[in-house]
């Protein structure tokens, strides 16, 4: 799931300055940012 997930955000990130995850508590949101974007300085959680 997360590779699926991890292409569609650096698709999006690719055509846009910012995006970003909703979804409920505990729904691996930290995660998935954490997993697809580890190079990336600029994020805020």
């Amino acid at each position: 799931m997360f590779r699926n997930l991890s292409f569609k955000i650096n698709k999006l990130l690719a055509m846009f300055p910012a995006i970003v995850l909703l979804g409920a508590r505990q729904s691996g949101k930290t995660t998935l940012s954490q997993v697809t974007l580890p190079h990336k300085l600029d994020h805020a959680f």
